[in-house]
Parts: structure tokens; sequence; C-alpha cells
């Protein structure tokens, strides 16, 4: 299959009907879900209700953050105060917030919220995917292990081949990245070559497994 070919094989999952509540469309949405992850393991999402304007403040936080010096980033440890930190409960550790950026902190907890709801209300899409009870997944993700990762991958001299995230599957539930106009995602489902990650007002989701066994992998050239 060519490039072009796998490009547009892409699926993109209309979420808007889904999220208006209008009837049938937890059905139709969650049949289109399965499909996609049957077929290709990732998909774009578009009409999400995430707000463009904050992404893109996101993105500009991200950027005062790796400006800072590198002792700066570097000072920014996991603490021991936590209970669950202190009782080596896996997974858990508390937020280091940066001194010197007023406002980042506000911002990204605002961000993280949001991702955080808009994430719970899909559950029941999954849920419906895989023919079960549309509240399978509440409880296990009622304290759920969840990241925001503000990652830089600077720009260095490289020979052909080489990359610098090494391929990889992910290991968790879900992987939600918003597009930006910097290129070097890349992706490949099983059996296909790698082709650049989808552009556009779209978010780009990517699982672990896909529901028959075969990985998807992504790398950054």
């Amino acid at each position: 299959m060519s490039v072009q070919a796998v490009r547009t094989a892409i699926p993109v999952l209309d979420l808007g009907p889904f999220l208006a509540g209008v009837a049938g469309s937890l059905a139709t949405t969650a049949e289109r879900l399965r499909d996609a992850l049957e077929h290709v393991g990732f998909f774009c999402i578009v009409n999400h209700g995430v707000s463009w304007p904050l992404v893109h403040e996101i993105f500009a936080e991200a950027r005062r953050f790796h400006a800072l010096p590198l002792d700066d980033k570097l000072a920014l440890t996991m603490s021991k105060h936590d209970p669950d930190v202190i009782n080596d409960v896996p997974l858990r550790g508390l937020n280091q917030w940066p001194a010197n950026l007023p406002g980042f902190r506000d911002r990204l907890r605002e961000y993280f919220a949001t991702m955080e709801a808009f994430c719970t209300r899909l559950l029941p899409l999954y849920a419906r995917a895989l023919r079960l009870p549309d509240d399978f997944f509440a409880e296990p993700f009622r304290q759920a292990q969840i990241s925001l990762r503000l990652s830089h991958y600077p720009r260095v001299p490289a020979e052909d081949d080489q990359f610098g995230l090494s391929p990889h599957t992910d290991a968790g539930f879900m992987t939600l990245l918003p597009d930006n106009d910097v290129p070097g995602l890349e992706i490949r489902p099983a059996g296909w070559e790698w082709v650049p990650a989808p552009h556009g007002d779209s978010l780009v989701w990517f699982m672990q497994r896909n529901y028959h066994g075969a990985t998807e992998e992504a790398r950054r050239p």
C-alpha cells in the first residue's frame, strides 16, 4: 500500500453526534471505533469539543518551560511528602512546578482537567465497542493513572535512518496527541510502511493494541 493510500485510509472519527447526545450515536460511533481499532489501531477525532485556543496555549507553555536553563529544569524532582509516594504506591508522584513561570501551573491544570473529563466521557464508547456494559470502565478509571507530557525533541544533526525516539508501542490504555505544525511523528499500523501522522484540526488517538492483538508503532525521526 502506498504512503498516500495509507494516509487516506487513516480513520477519522466524528464525535460530534455522540457528545451532543444524539439518539443512537453511541452505538454508531462505537462500531466505527471498533472498526478503526481492529483494522488500523489508531485514528483521528474531530468535533471533539476540546478548545483549540487552549491547546495552542499549552504548546506556548511548553515552549516557555523548555526555554528555561537546564539547572532549573533538573531541579524539578519528585517529592517524598505525599503518602502514596512515601509508601511506594506504583506510578504515584507529586507534580513539581517551576517557580519562575507565572501562570504555567494554572494553565496546565486547566488543560489536564479538560482532557481528563473528555477522556472519561469516551469510556462508554470503548465499552460498547467491546460489547461490554456501558459502565464497564467506570470504576477502574475512577482513579486513573494519567500523565500529561510536554515533550520536546530539539533539532540535532542526524544520519540516515536515525530517529529521536525509537519505534514503540505505548503501554497505556490510550494516548491522545494534538496536532501541531512541527513534523516528525510517524505511525505504522501492522503490515504497513511508516507514514507521517495526519495534520489538521484533529486529535490523533493511539491505542496500545488493537482488538486482534496486532501492534501499532510510533516514532520520532
